[in-house]
């Protein structure tokens, strides 16, 4: 009996062992360390191609203020030979229009680049810059995880993934900018790759 209590407890003492190696034995993640840069915010409203250079775009009411000349488009439609066509808002209108029961702002855009596909009567959808950010940091959504309705991000500090809350800020082309995390940190891309606190391991690291 005495020899099986002793069996017992070796084995025991070796799942225990075994278990602490599992936990602190580090996790290999992928990591993307955050860099400031230029953030874009871009609109995207209908349009119809008025002859082959030009294309009057409806802005709903809601966005109007955030248009204004000179802003850089990208024009995209289905009947256009091209995936995209660069433009520049020539000209916003100074008072609003009904358009199939919608009140809105027309707008006028000029192709910088365009072919003979681009006929008069087609549709587009035109994408406006409306505003540049500098200096920004932004995450990708799928970096995110959620708690309850908290967001938050893995970041990795000392070798260990620590979690860490933080605020949402505005969609931008490319993800959201956000509060709470700082350049020059290291963000786990996937935020299930990890459960708790403990040591990670950077993919490819040394």
């Amino acid at each position: 009996m005495r020899k099986y209590r002793m069996l017992a407890a070796v084995t025991a003492a070796v799942c225990a062992a075994l278990t602490v190696a599992a936990l602190t034995k580090p996790v290999t993640v992928d990591v993307v360390t955050l860099a400031p840069r230029t953030a874009v915010k871009t609109d995207l409203f209908p349009a119809v191609v008025t002859d082959g250079t030009h294309l009057q775009m409806f802005i709903r009411e809601s966005r109007a203020a955030a248009v204004k000349p000179g802003q850089t488009a990208t024009v995209s439609g289905v009947g256009f030979a091209g995936e995209s066509y660069a433009g520049t808002v020539t000209a916003v209108a100074p008072a609003a229009t009904v358009k199939n029961g919608k009140t809105g702002i027309l707008g006028t855009v000029t192709l910088t680049d365009t072919d003979d596909s681009i006929k008069k009567g087609l549709t587009a959808t035109v994408r406006v810059t409306v505003e540049t950010i500098e200096n920004a940091l932004v995450v990708q959504d799928e970096w995110l995880g959620d708690d309850g309705g908290t967001p938050f991000l893995w970041v990795v500090a000392d070798g260990r993934a620590v979690r860490r809350a933080v605020v949402l800020g505005e969609t931008v082309d490319g993800g959201t900018l956000q509060t709470g995390v700082f350049a020059g940190e290291a963000v786990i891309t996937d935020p299930h790759a990890v459960t708790k606190p403990r040591r990670v391991r950077e993919r490819g690291a040394p």
